[in-house]
């Protein structure tokens, strides 16, 4: 074991870890010099550490003592404190960024939520900063009547690079945050810069204890943040700390749960983000956010059919499956935007395991007859990283690349759009013949779910880059019972000459709503143009 694999044996334990693990912890860290790199505080966080192993599995505590007889004397006596020592709940309260670490190391280490609490706590300090404005703007001075007002004024103008404003008698504060963050978070990550901004507005810079409490309290939103995102267990105390705050703290906790959930709930990111812009209208990144939530939570929605179905349908007759059809033709007629989201999966080479063997999604937004916002995610196996490509189409000029839009001569996506397209699946259907017919109920909705065999879907195979020669396909169709619009496809899409198969599965959701696709601004304007193949 190498000292970045014991780093993160403890920083995952609580998650992965097993009595023997434990064992293989302990002997490393009594066979390596890692302890002696370590000062006073951090050995006694380790001793901690160790005595929340042994709190959540006691049958180590044999075996350690066992791994002691072969150690240093000062591994004995490490050993000794450990096994026998209780484990004291009692800790000096967090003042600085190092005991926010400490707290972090408990949680990944026993996945108990206490320290996670007392981060949460962090959160509803005193705001120093606001309290230090506030009364220079309430302080007065002789001949204030004459000065006073450009003084404020002169500190306020530095300010409002921050985010920091008042109303115009430039004596009350408007911002509703905690302004010790937002001195030195740009968004979630704690900013140096902006500290430097504020020490040259205020009129007395702050003092080094100063810097410690506003830099705990901002790493401590940061943390809360970015370990919500990957442990359900800090969301959770995240969203139960809402019933106990209020004002900038409860401002900066729906901040953290609306950011954090969008992956893993995102519907409660769009509870959080419409308490949040309610009590701060203007702020245009939660705006955005609860859109991206939203479409989201419907993606996931029109999803769960896939799964679902099948456990929740009766038998339909034939006859009014192809109706059904015929309704949803008529309807798609009607539309005028629509978006939809795409997976492409491949069973046979699964890549990663929790991705289901998923090789790439796709979204697009479409506003008939010719405008069309694509983007699209390749899931890379080697770097499990996902690479994304974005794109516009407005009539035949297309553009590419979002960090520095370029337009084409050419728009070589036209495949994308057309083929992920509702008539990509429904021109075909109109002459196949459908195999079965079921009612599908869920969520109090109600669908027709059709199955179709032996079906060609050229445009579709082209949009997903799979050969030409593709051999028939086998559909499955959900179709709205009320509107008649096609609201999920699966496909299985097999290459007539490999023995792969893809699996394709597409949603269709927010018919005839407001979708804005515009030409982007862009920075290279000079159409670029690829030979020919």
């Amino acid at each position: 074991m190498t000292k970045e694999h014991f780093e993160r044996l403890l920083g995952t334990f609580y998650l992965e870890g097993t009595p023997n693990l434990a064992v293989t912890a302990l002997s490393y860290w009594l066979s390596s010099s890692v302890h002696e790199q370590k000062d006073a505080a951090q050995l006694e966080l380790h001793k901690r550490l160790f005595r929340l192993i042994r709190k959540r599995f006691p049958e180590v505590r044999a075996r350690w003592l066992d791994l002691s007889e072969s150690s240093t004397q000062w591994g004995r006596k490490f050993v000794t404190e450990i096994c026998t020592e209780s484990l004291l709940e009692a800790r000096p309260p967090i003042q600085t960024a190092e005991d926010l670490d400490a707290r972090w190391a408990e949680f990944l280490v026993s996945g108990e939520t206490q320290p996670i609490e007392e981060i949460v706590e962090v959160l509803s300090w005193p705001d120093r900063i606001r309290a230090r404005i506030e009364a220079f703007l309430s302080e007065r001075r002789r001949f204030d009547f004459l000065f006073g007002g450009e003084r404020r004024r002169r500190m306020l103008g530095k300010l409002a690079a921050l985010g920091i404003g008042s109303d115009e008698s430039l004596q009350k504060l408007e911002s509703p945050f905690d302004l010790d963050c937002l001195a030195l978070m740009n968004g979630m990550a704690v900013d140096a810069e902006r500290c430097k901004v504020l020490q040259t507005a205020l009129l007395n810079p702050l003092e080094a204890s100063d810097l410690v409490y506003l830099a705990t309290k901002a790493t401590a939103k940061w943390s809360l943040w970015s370990n919500a995102r990957q442990h359900p267990r800090v969301l959770a105390v995240c969203v139960d700390a809402l019933g106990r705050v209020s004002g900038a703290p409860r401002l900066g906790l729906l901040q953290i749960i609306a950011e954090a959930a969008f992956r893993q709930e995102p519907q409660r990111t769009v509870s959080a983000a419409q308490e949040f812009l309610a009590l701060f209208p203007d702020h245009s990144q939660m705006a955005q956010l609860l859109r991206a939530a939203q479409k989201q939570s419907r993606i996931l929605e029109r999803q769960a059919l896939f799964a679902e179905s099948e456990s929740s349908r009766t038998e339909f007759s034939l006859n009014q499956g192809i109706a059904a059809l015929q309704r949803c033709l008529l309807a798609t007629k009607s539309v005028s935007s629509y978006r939809l989201h795409l997976t492409v999966r491949n069973p046979s080479e699964p890549g990663f395991s929790v991705r289901d063997g998923l090789q790439s999604e796709w979204d697009l937004d479409v506003v008939l007859p010719d405008r069309f916002g694509g983007e699209r995610w390749f899931w890379n196996p080697e770097e499990r990283t996902a690479l994304a490509d974005r794109w516009i189409t407005i009539g035949t000029a297309h553009y590419e690349n979002p960090s520095f839009w370029v337009r084409f001569a050419k728009p070589f996506r036209t495949a994308s759009n057309l083929g992920l397209c509702l008539d990509a699946y429904l021109s075909p259907l109109q002459t196949a013949t459908t195999a079965h017919a079921w009612e599908v109920s869920q969520q109090q909705q109600s669908f027709v779910l059709l199955e179709f065999v032996e079906v060609l879907l050229p445009e579709l195979s082209a949009a997903v880059g799979s050969p030409s020669d593709v051999a028939p396909s086998r559909v499955w169709l959900w179709i709205e019972s009320e509107t008649g619009l096609l609201a999920a496809a699966r496909v299985e899409l097999r290459p007539a000459k490999l023995a792969t198969l893809l699996l394709l599965e597409q949603v269709f959701f927010d018919y005839g709503q407001p979708i804005q696709i515009e030409r982007p601004e862009l920075i290279v304007d000079t159409p670029v143009e690829f030979p020919e193949s």
